[in-house]
């Protein structure tokens, strides 16, 4: 979302006013940022590599 509200303000409208999520770095939650780095997998897909069967 706040991609695209970057290029609306920035090359769509031109009004250089982007009305993005969060006012600036430090009102980023941490709970937020590190969404990004968990696995979305239930088990990671690479757990069982290097085991022999």
């Amino acid at each position: 979302g706040d991609f695209r509200e970057g290029v609306r303000a920035l090359l769509i409208d031109k009004d250089g006013k982007p009305g993005f999520r969060h006012r600036d770095v430090a009102s980023v939650p941490k709970a937020y940022i590190d969404s990004f780095f968990r696995c979305p997998a239930p088990k990671h897909p690479l757990a069982d590599l290097g085991k022999t069967r």
